[in-house]
C-alpha cells in the first residue's frame, strides 16, 4: 500500500505527537534540568536517583513541563523529515514503487530530510528547553516563552 503525501504527513505527525506524550517529555525534562543544574554555581541534584526523585516530587506538572512545546517539536520534526524523505524517494522512482533506490542515495535523502527537520525545529527546541529548565517558572506558558525568546 502506498500512502499519499497527506497520509504520510498524518502518520508522521501521529508518531511525532504520541512519542512525546508517552516517553520523550519526562525524559527530556529530566535531562534538561540535570544539565542546567550541573552548570549552576550550586547544583541541587546530588546524583541521578536523588535528582530524579526531586523532579518527580514536583508531580506530573513538573515531569511533563514543556509538553506542548515538545509535541510541537516532535510532531513537526517527524512530519518534516518523513514528508521530505518519502517525496524524494517518490521522485527518484518516477512513480514506479518497484524501483530499488541505492542505499547511498537513500542516505543523501535522509541527510537532507534531517537537515530540513532540524532547521525547522530549532526555534521550537529553544522554547522547549527554556520551559523545561530550572527557570521555567518565569514563563506563564509556551506561548509566553516563545514571545519573550523572540522579543529578546
Amino acid at each position: 500500500m502506498v500512502l499519499s503525501p497527506a497520509g504520510r504527513l498524518l502518520c508522521a505527525l501521529g508518531s511525532g505527537v504520541s512519542e512525546p506524550i508517552l516517553v520523550v517529555t519526562p525524559m527530556e525534562t529530566i535531562k534538561v534540568k540535570f544539565i542546567i543544574d550541573q552548570r549552576s554555581a550550586a547544583p541541587r541534584f546530588k546524583g541521578l536517583i536523588p535528582g530524579v526523585g526531586t523532579i518527580i516530587k514536583e508531580g506530573l506538572g513538573g515531569t511533563y513541563k514543556g509538553l506542548t512545546a515538545t509535541v510541537l517539536r516532535k510532531g513537526t520534526n517527524q512530519a518534516t523529515r518523513f514528508l521530505i524523505m518519502e517525496t524524494f524517494k517518490d521522485h527518484y522512482r518516477g512513480g514506479d514503487i518497484t524501483v530499488i533506490i541505492p542505499k547511498p542515495i537513500i542516505g543523501i535523502f535522509g541527510a537532507f530530510a534531517g537537515l530540513c527537520s532540524v532547521s525547522a525545529n530549532n526555534p521550537i527546541d529553544v522554547v522547549k528547553t527554556r520551559i523545561q529548565g530550572l527557570e521555567a517558572k518565569k514563563y506563564k506558558n509556551a506561548w509566553d516563552c516563545t514571545v519573550r525568546a523572540f522579543t529578546n
